[in-house]
């Protein structure tokens, strides 16, 4: 199971917390829709570059089928 804070409430976070939850979304749980939500509250307080959220979309629709990391864990 993992914690996520209440997405009905992004807007509590500040940048950096927007920042990190996205990369996290993105790489660790395959959670697309979150990130680019989080990608287009970041535009809108013009804290990453306009289109972010928008080139976000085209890149994942222009290469492979992207899967969440896998890790194992050593025995």
């Amino acid at each position: 199971m993992v914690y996520v804070r209440d997405i009905r409430e992004l807007d509590r976070l500040d940048a950096e917390q927007l920042k990190h939850l996205c990369l996290i979304a993105d790489a660790c749980y395959g959670s697309f829709d979150l990130a680019y939500r989080c990608l287009t509250i970041l535009e809108e307080r013009e804290s990453v570059g306009n289109g972010s959220a928008a080139r976000y979309v085209e890149l994942l629709n222009s290469g492979p089928p992207v899967t969440p990391a896998r890790y194992s864990i050593p025995k």
